[in-house]
């Protein structure tokens, strides 16, 4: 009877380790959601690397001799 109830304080501190480590998670995840609801989410590295490359593109397009001739 003892073993059982030294297994059973076991499986309860391990229980409140785990609510514990539970409620931390859940804090940081609704925290992570009020910063998103207030500010956005960040741009992607996919969009970043698009406007980039847009950006030398045009670039590109203004510095070339077919471009100066137009002008």
């Amino acid at each position: 009877m003892e073993q059982d109830l030294r297994d059973a304080y076991a499986a309860l501190k391990l229980l409140r380790a785990d609510l514990v480590k539970t409620r931390r998670d859940k804090q940081v995840l609704e925290a992570s959601l009020r910063h998103v609801q207030t500010h956005g989410l960040p741009p992607s590295a996919a969009h970043i690397r698009e406007s980039r490359e847009t950006q030398l593109m045009q670039q590109e397009d203004a510095n070339s001799p077919i471009m100066a001739i137009g002008n």
